[in-house]
């Protein structure tokens, strides 16, 4: 059994859709996530099914919820029936893919996302009627993705080459991604106040 925290707040998941046509706010949720997915990343455990319907956005920070298909130490795959929703997870990934690394392609997702409609807030008009966030992953690693070959484009217009890098590691053939922890820190740091004014001004 897992015992988890309950957390007043709106998902992610809304807060995007909510923000999706403004780049100033879609930003700051952008630096928020970031924050937050390296503070997962640092973690001994994984959630598992991690996708914006999970994660909580309260006054004091984000939050994660439905912890079902979990990894931590001395959990199995034999302990876990789910491998999360298919359209966050990268397209290899099976039961018996069982560890730490299982978010890190849900958060290359997410982060690559958010920091695209950061950018151009036209993308934000595909949100409600995509069944995927923008980017599909079974497609992503074949090559095939034409919004993900549009966001790459982006970054590289911008000049936004640490999120160039993390839109690249979406076409990885392994599940595992060593490499997003090192883009995520070398993300800039605002200061702690800016990070309150970020935080405090989504709503």
């Amino acid at each position: 059994v897992v015992l988890c925290d309950w957390y007043e707040g709106v998902s992610l998941q809304s807060k995007i859709e909510e923000s999706r046509n403004n780049p100033a706010k879609m930003q700051s949720l952008s630096q928020i996530f970031e924050k937050f997915a390296l503070s997962l990343l640092n973690e001994r455990w994984a959630h598992g099914d991690l996708k914006p319907e999970n994660i909580i956005f309260s006054p004091d920070g984000l939050h994660l919820i439905d912890f079902d298909a979990m990894y931590r130490e001395g959990f199995s795959a034999d302990d876990c029936v789910e491998v999360g929703t298919r359209p966050f997870q990268h397209p290899l990934r099976e039961r018996y893919h069982f560890g730490r690394d299982i978010d890190d392609y849900p958060i290359a997702l997410i982060t690559t996302v958010l920091a695209a409609l950061s950018l151009d807030s036209s993308l934000g008009n595909k949100i409600p009627n995509n069944d995927y966030l923008l980017i599909n992953p079974q497609l992503a690693v074949l090559g095939q993705d034409a919004m993900l070959e549009r966001i790459e484009t982006l970054f590289a217009e911008h000049g936004d080459i640490r999120h160039y890098r993390i839109a690249k590691l979406l076409r990885s053939q392994n599940v595992a991604l060593p490499q997003l922890k090192y883009l995520l820190e070398a993300a800039p740091q605002p200061t702690d106040s800016y990070k309150y004014y970020l935080l405090y001004s989504m709503h």
